[in-house]
């Protein structure tokens, strides 16, 4: 039932596969459903309303994967549907760590990312990582712009904290009036939990 066919899904981020089957074929139980998206197999959680968290790959351009659900039963019968989604790239991505992840504290973390260059309509010029927990805030600059990273050190922590990580691309750097100005920004957010 979810997602639609055509749908598009951002690319590096999590969607959540959901449908719907009957609970007996050819006078079987239905014991399991697969979905297979793209080249992958996988096995979805529960069977008359079934669903399935799916990560979209990240790729140098948006493709569009094919998508099949199939009902087996305990005999082996199967039933399957299929539909297709758009994985289509935002044109900036954290690729590591993932949004959800654990990650210890006082620990020097090497936060990774793109920035496309062909989704920008100016040269980018810088990438930035705002770290926000607990009311404070800190940015760090990246090295390099279109595969960049960032050392985070991670606060010390007595219990699991919360951090939002947000990185952001500077494109179309001008100096009116001697200001530096940036005529585009894209972003992207994850967020992580810092662990003791």
């Amino acid at each position: 039932t979810s997602p639609q066919d055509g749908e598009d899904l951002t690319a590096n981020k999590k969607s959540t596969f959901t449908g719907t089957t009957a609970q007996v074929l050819g006078g079987s139980a239905v014991d399991t459903v697969f979905v297979n998206v793209g080249t992958e197999q996988l096995v979805a959680s529960g069977t008359t309303n079934w669903t399935l968290e799916w990560k979209a790959p990240l790729n140098d351009t948006d493709i569009t994967l094919p998508v099949t659900a199939i009902a087996r039963t305990t005999a082996g019968d199967t039933a399957m549907t299929a539909i297709s989604v758009n994985v289509v790239r935002e044109p900036v991505a954290i690729t590591f760590p993932d949004d959800g992840d654990l990650v210890d504290s006082d620990v020097g973390w090497v936060v990774t990312g793109v920035a496309w260059a062909d989704l920008f309509s100016a040269t980018v010029d810088s990438v930035v990582l705002h770290v926000a927990w607990d009311d404070t805030t800190t940015t760090l600059p990246a090295n390099r712009t279109n595969d960049w990273d960032v050392i985070w050190y991670t606060p010390v922590v007595e219990a699991n904290t919360s951090a939002r990580l947000t990185a952001r691309a500077f494109a179309g750097l001008t100096y009116p009036d001697g200001v530096p100005t940036w005529t585009e920004s894209h972003a992207d957010s994850i967020s992580v939990t810092v662990k003791p």
